[in-house]
């Protein structure tokens, strides 16, 4: 890897030198590289960050490396001073060269240490990184944003169907975010995993990326999402382990293999109700479910409920469970065979669940997802946990 890097370094080298000003004319730049080597993902591309470290080095400013995992850490810190006496430009590039061989050395040679991954605590520590010196800021995500750690903890919570804007101001006000005003944040790989995580749609995709747009407006930064391809390199079975996230799907996809959530906006019932509000909008929305079921008497669902977070748990749970026997109430009557769906009430305390109050207590926007009925094949692995967790 070292060798082919030399041979991206030199071709960027030559891009940014052949109309490089002076080092009295470039402002230095605080640059942090926050890599997503970890398990799930691909090996982060390291070669589409050249041209930001050559600038760095050639202006005299400085470069951290941070590797986000269960515990994030800084790997590499350098300061690259002006010399002291005038030096020729050809002295100069070389110098730059050097140093920005240090810089892809440490970016090669850290990876994760610790299972999971925070991506909230690596974005603390990288303004912590970013306060260090004077200057331009700016901020590389290397990483796919799948965070299973912390506040931001995709397998504990359904964050992908929450209102964006709903999480970050919650994130905020429990001061989880850092300020990075006057940050310029550069993401890549967004969404880019490997096995076993599931690779997610376009549609997820698209939600993760409007989630942390809202995450990153909130701590103040500027960010562009760099849509380059991933390097294609699989990270190996040797580093820590990172849980996979479940995704669920948009309804039209449904598989043996994926699972659906039905939201109050899908999905509605009357209020403090069980009855389904509009039957005509429940036969749309059913329709990919009653399809499914009706192709193989074989296929078998799990219909599990949720609730907003109101009252006691138990009582949400019976709750719950008579709306998700209220959509096999209409299933059956659709021609499905009972003997193909279960069903299950899961309350406001799930692995699906999504902050939904405000400090005082209040429901906020999330009240609407969390009030919904999740699809699942009878045989999936999240289906077997949820029923043996009864």
């Amino acid at each position: 890897m070292k060798k082919i890097f030399l041979t991206w370094l030199c071709l960027g080298l030559l891009t940014v030198l052949s109309g490089c000003a002076s080092a009295e004319e470039i402002s230095p730049t605080n640059l942090v590289i926050l890599s997503g080597y970890h398990a799930n993902a691909p090996v982060p591309r390291f070669e589409s960050i050249v041209d930001e470290v050559m600038d760095t080095c050639l202006g005299y400013g400085s470069v951290s490396v941070l590797v986000n995992d269960g515990e994030p850490y800084m790997a590499f810190q350098q300061v690259f001073e002006k010399p002291s006496k005038d030096i020729s430009e050809s002295k100069r590039k070389s110098i730059a060269t050097s140093q920005a061989q240090s810089v892809y050395d440490a970016l090669s040679a850290s990876a994760a240490k610790t299972p999971e991954c925070d991506f909230l605590g690596a974005l603390q520590l990288a303004k912590r990184a970013l306060s260090t010196q004077e200057g331009n800021k700016k901020l590389l995500i290397l990483d796919s944003g799948f965070s299973t750690a912390g506040l931001l903890d995709f397998t504990q919570n359904n964050l992908l169907d929450a209102d964006p804007q709903t999480v970050g101001s919650l994130l905020k006000e429990r001061r989880a975010l850092p300020d990075l005003t006057g940050v310029e944040i550069i993401w890549m790989g967004l969404g880019d995993v490997e096995k076993p995580q599931d690779t997610p749609s376009a549609a997820t995709r698209q939600k993760l990326k409007e989630l942390y747009q809202a995450i990153l407006d909130e701590c103040g930064a500027s960010v562009t999402f760099d849509e380059t391809l991933s390097s294609g390199q699989t990270a190996g079975e040797s580093l820590p382990s990172v849980t996979p996230v479940t995704l669920l799907e948009e309804p039209a996809l449904l598989t043996s293999s994926t699972a659906v959530v039905f939201t109050e906006k899908e999905l509605a019932f009357r209020p403090d109700s069980t009855e389904l509000a509009d039957p005509a909008q429940a036969k749309e929305a059913l329709a990919p479910v009653t399809e499914y079921l009706l192709s193989d008497s074989g296929h078998q669902l799990l219909l599990a409920g949720t609730t907003a977070t109101v009252g006691n748990q138990q009582d949400c749970i019976q709750f719950s469970a008579a709306r998700a026997l209220s959509v096999k109430e209409y299933l059956v009557s659709a021609g499905v065979s009972s003997r193909q769906i279960q069903t299950l009430g899961l309350g406001y305390e799930n692995r699906f669940h999504v902050p939904d109050t405000n400090p005082d207590g209040t429901l906020n926007e999330n009240a609407s997802v969390n009030r919904s009925v999740i699809v699942l094949p009878m045989d999936s692995p999240l289906a077997v946990e949820l029923l043996e967790g009864q």
